[in-house]
């Protein structure tokens, strides 16, 4: 392509120039390096553009390839814009993508694309205000449909042209041009699942990027198989053992299901990690027998190497980077193992023995009569039988966890947990995702126990057996006369645990009144907790007389931690679930503050993060804003406060905060006003407080006495909540 400084309107495949690594042939290209890339000066104006990609593989069908797409601007910064797609045989992918401001060049990367393969198109084409319009509009209506809203949405959007909102309207449907690339539609409670096992198991950052670095240096990465054998009526320990492969930092993976049953289980096994192309299904009549399924799942897989993974075993991130890691450096190894941890001994098994380890093997290997019994030690035996035992090696490191187990939780315990159990507790408590009522209820059932109390479940309450390791998960009971009850509920709900003398409620609130009839719920308990002092002066002042005591929540220490560093840009922070449209979180309100705050400055920043659930926020192409519309893992969470300046905390109430003492935990001051229930931790000595006034609270989401005032968004109760402001040029203080 001739280079003026006129902006292009197109980039085609002729523009692309190899780069090092790369050699023409008849019908395409080779690689002969692990990374390889493509390069094109295109002069590019900012606005929409349409970018198309097809690639074809020519051979290595199983090796988890990766697509770079890079689009620079004139200095050596951040990009413009950038995007990573992944394939094995072949990658067709088209979409649109804005490009804030204008470009100099266009990069195509190649990641384990050795060998030979097609570049059947690459093309960047500017978009015309028609065909942007009405590709937007087809991607909304889309996810509207997928997602259940299509009626409440259309019937606003409605509102907003009638009520002449054009801009605003046109703003909101091409969102739909960004949200189709990031909102994945079908996939099997994969939030909740992920957020269960990173509970469970937690590699350190830093331990995680070398693996990857690691897996993206290797010339030559091995294609894995891997074979889980399903049974129908265990499908909970089937999904945690799939999730865990897909969560694996190696990708060149593929995931053999082998099942005897019914046909109708065949959706329920695709659906065990949603939608994968390295996912294959293997089922078969019950009376045909399991032994078919997985002969068939054999044979069809390209992979010569295949770990067999028992049932009620996941694996950690990093367990096949560092099987096949070991067969690289050992190249006569038949079979390498990985150990699996032992609780109950409180350690693992050596390598004397298969009992308590998950073996890679090579598939002529696996015998033709499936054990009945599909525990570790006779699916190890099963995998290792025909391998000479000087062909077996065996790692050191604990790669593999029972289902039932939180390894993690067992480093962090601080000695012995008690060997006699002591009375029992009734707990009544939710668990139904991952809300901050959920974390509480997650603490007791997992903390509780080590202290030497056994629980037992209420029959009202609701406990996902997904979200927990069964080991924690207690039997469901029959409340008696005289049980003693610890419930975990805001005060609004407590009635439906029927609270008595012999309960004790964990509650909090974020305002500083109760209304009557929760004062009332509350009187009924024998003992309230609550996580602070604020907490017990509101109530008391609220009319609630009983016996009350302070239990703060916590935080992970081993997690969250300062490490030292800081941004090079200032960049302020902000966090929630936006739930019952964000009202006290105030996410969207902390945009706006910010840009009036710092209307033009260039060299400040502002993250805001939120849940996949939460309403979306506007953020007016601002560049300096990031959004994370996600559930993070905790060592990811602990790195995105460790990514802030400072953290501006906008509710209007905490009955806690435990985004605040997380992110104070790693280091990062608090600018928040010093009230409600976060003076538990913070004072004006270690933060910025901000001026506030106290305000009473009234709206279509709480409910209770007192005047209310429309001023500002408000949180409900019959109580008053914070307001606070900023002044332009920064920050109050």
């Amino acid at each position: 392509m001739h280079v003026t400084d006129a902006p292009a309107q197109t980039v085609t495949l002729s523009d692309l120039v190899p780069g090092d690594g790369l050699t023409r042939t008849g019908g395409g290209w080779r690689a002969d390096g692990t990374k390889v890339t493509f390069t094109a000066d295109a002069p590019l104006d900012a606005g929409w553009y349409r970018f198309r990609l097809v690639i074809r593989s020519k051979d290595r069908f199983t090796i988890h390839k990766r697509a770079e797409i890079t689009f620079a601007g004139d200095d050596a910064g951040k990009p413009v814009a950038k995007d990573a797609l992944a394939w094995n045989r072949s990658l067709t992918e088209s979409f649109l993508i804005d490009l804030p401001r204008p470009t100099r060049r266009i990069s195509l990367t190649l990641v384990h694309a050795d060998g030979e393969f097609t570049l059947d198109r690459f093309a960047v084409k500017r978009v015309n205000g028609k065909l942007l319009g009405l590709t937007a509009v087809t991607e909304k209506l889309r996810l509207l449909a997928a997602y259940n809203c299509l009626r409440p949405v259309l019937w606003r959007g409605g509102g907003m042209l009638l009520r002449g909102k054009f801009k605003e309207f046109g703003k909101k449907v091409l969102k739909g041009l960004t949200d189709s690339r990031v909102m994945r539609v079908g996939a099997y409670k994969a939030n909740e699942v992920d957020a269960s096992w990173w509970r469970r198991h937690a590699l350190p950052v830093d331990e995680a990027e070398k693996v990857r670095a690691a897996v993206d240096a290797m010339p030559t990465p091995p294609p894995v198989a891997v074979l889980l054998t399903v049974e129908p009526k265990k499908f909970d320990q089937a999904r945690a053992a799939a999730h865990s492969v897909r969560r694996q930092i190696y990708p060149h993976w593929e995931l053999l299901l082998a099942c005897a049953g019914p046909a109708w289980l065949h959706p329920h096994l695709s659906l065990i990690v949603g939608s994968d192309p390295r996912v294959k299904v293997s089922l078969v009549d019950e009376d045909d027998g399991l032994a078919l399924a997985v002969a068939r799942a054999i044979a069809d897989t390209e992979c010569d190497r295949l770990l067999v993974l028992p049932q009620g075993v996941e694996l950690a991130e990093h367990a096949l980077f560092h099987l096949v890691n070991e067969l690289r450096t050992s190249e006569d190894t038949e079979a390498v193992s990985a150990r699996v941890y032992d609780a109950e001994a409180s350690a693992v098994h050596g390598e004397d023995t298969n009992r308590g380890a998950v073996w890679l093997t090579r598939t002529r290997h696996l015998g033709d009569e499936v054990p009945t019994e599909r525990t570790p030690a006779a699916v190890a035996g099963w995998a290792t039988d025909a391998v000479d035992p000087a062909d077996r090696r065996s790692l050191d490191t604990v790669l593999a966890y029972p289902v039932e187990e939180c390894p993690f939780v067992t480093r962090a315990r601080v000695g012995q947990p008690p060997e006699v159990k002591g009375a029992r507790l009734m707990i009544a408590g939710d668990l139904r995702g991952i809300t901050g009522w959920d974390h509480v209820t997650y603490a007791i059932l997992r903390g509780l126990p080590s202290a030497g109390v056994e629980l037992r479940q209420h029959p009202i309450a609701h406990i996902r057996a997904d979200l927990i390791p069964p080991k924690h998960l207690p039997p469901l009971g029959k409340r008696k006369k005289g049980d003693k009850v610890l419930a975990v509920s805001p005060p609004f709900i407590a009635h439906r645990f029927d609270p008595d003398r012999d309960t004790a409620l964990f509650t909090m609130w974020e305002t500083d009144r109760l209304t009557t009839s929760d004062v009332k719920k509350l009187n009924a308990c024998g003992l309230v907790i609550v996580p602070s002092k604020w907490q017990i002066d509101c109530f008391r002042s609220s009319g609630v007389h009983v016996p009350m005591a302070v239990a703060p929540l916590g935080f992970d220490q081993l997690v969250y931690h300062a490490d030292g560093s800081f941004p090079e840009v200032c960049t302020f922070g902000t966090a929630g679930a936006l739930v019952a449209g964000g009202l006290r979180k105030n996410a969207q309100r902390m945009i706006d503050l910010f840009r009036r705050a710092f209307p033009t400055q260039a060299d400040v920043r502002l993250r805001v993060k939120t849940s996949p659930s939460s309403p979306l926020v506007e953020m007016y192409d601002d560049p300096r804003i990031d959004l994370v519309r996600a559930v993070l893992p905790h060592k990811q969470l602990a790195d995105w406060y460790r990514s802030l300046t400072a953290y501006v905390n906008g509710s209007f109430g905490e009955g806690f905060g435990l985004h605040l003492i997380e992110a104070m935990a790693c280091g990062r001051p608090l600018i928040t006003a010093n009230y409600s229930g976060l003076t538990a931790f913070f004072d004006p000595t270690v933060g910025y407080d901000i001026d506030h006034t106290l305000v009473p609270v009234e709206n279509e989401i709480y409910t209770g006495g007192g005047p209310s005032r429309a001023t500002t968004p408000s949180w409900r109760g019959c109580g008053r909540c914070t307001r606070t402001e900023t002044k332009r040029g920064g920050w109050a203080s």
